[in-house]
């Protein structure tokens, strides 16, 4: 890539992020729209004991249930680890093994910054 190149990708970069700002704000208002109602509508299908329910002839609401498991801390793996090895020595060994082995996956973004 030439520096030319660079110069027009990087002006048409910088067009797409402005508007995609623009958009975003619009779509979070309305994601915080939907949030506020979602509750309402997911405590009413429970309670009636509705998991689908037809929206029109093309589109049925259906209620998803997925169990989501909290982050594996530090301190939570040591607190699990010791109610079966009583060794700290060795709990220690392993939890640091647990984390210096974990694959590192490394992602580039670019960011505008007011200067």
């Amino acid at each position: 890539m030439s520096k030319n190149e660079f110069r027009e990708n990087l002006k048409k970069w910088i067009k797409l992020q402005e508007k995609q700002n623009k958009y975003q704000k619009y779509i979070n208002l309305i994601k915080n729209k939907k949030n506020t109602i979602q509750p309402n509508l997911i405590n009413y299908m429970n309670r009636n004991n509705i998991d689908n329910t037809s929206i029109n002839k093309n589109f049925d609401l259906k209620l998803s249930k997925v169990n989501r498991y909290s982050f594996l801390s530090k301190a939570y793996i040591q607190q699990i680890l010791k109610k079966h090895i009583k060794n700290d020595n060795l709990i220690e060994v392993i939890i640091n093994d647990l984390y210096s082995s974990r694959d590192v996956k490394i992602d580039y973004n670019l960011n505008i910054n007011k200067v």
